[in-house]
């Protein structure tokens, strides 16, 4: 059959999978701060399908046990967040830290891939690699996946025109 381009001229910085690469970059670039990586969790092309409500269970549960103090920066400081127990809190952080393992994983190639500086051609495959990992087929479907897909091919390809090695914070504006 013929296949619509359905996405009516509107720009992919707001179509899901435009927005989940801006989520996965912010995410990393604010280190993981409570509210970025909460968004990016909840972003409804992660864990699409089956996995989807269990999935939303665990970030209800994180999003519990993360409240109060903010936790220090980066998947450290959410795991020493959730390991440290006030009586009062006890059972909600420990609800949360049993399904931030399987959360955690999925992320620490990201905060891999987005600690120090890199070229851009790294970025965009860390990217790739990281939609890839949290969305799966989803982040590619679609006349906004195909888009989203030219976009990190258009990077990596004219990199050689663009600047340098930068930090994570400094790839960030580039898709917005």
């Amino acid at each position: 059959g013929i296949d619509i381009d359905d996405t009516a001229g509107r720009p992919l910085s707001i179509l899901p999978p435009g927005t989940l690469l801006t989520e996965i970059v912010e995410a990393a670039a604010q280190d993981f701060g409570p509210l970025p990586l909460l968004t990016l969790l909840k972003h409804p092309l992660v864990r699409a399908g089956e996995a989807r409500l269990p999935w939303l269970d665990g970030v209800r549960a994180l999003d519990r046990g993360l409240r109060g103090p903010r936790p220090g920066p980066g998947l450290a400081g959410i795991d020493a967040h959730l390991a440290e127990r006030p009586e009062r809190e006890a059972q909600v952080r420990a609800a949360a830290e049993a399904w931030w393992a399987e959360a955690r994983a999925l992320l620490a190639p990201i905060a891999e891939a987005f600690a120090g500086d890199r070229f851009l051609t790294d970025f965009a495959a860390a990217l790739r690699d990281a939609a890839q990992t949290l969305a799966g087929d989803e982040a590619w479907r679609g006349p906004a996946g195909r888009a989203t897909a030219d976009l990190l091919a258009g990077i990596e390809t004219e990199a050689s025109h663009g600047p340098g090695a930068l930090d994570g914070a400094g790839f960030a504006p580039l898709l917005r």
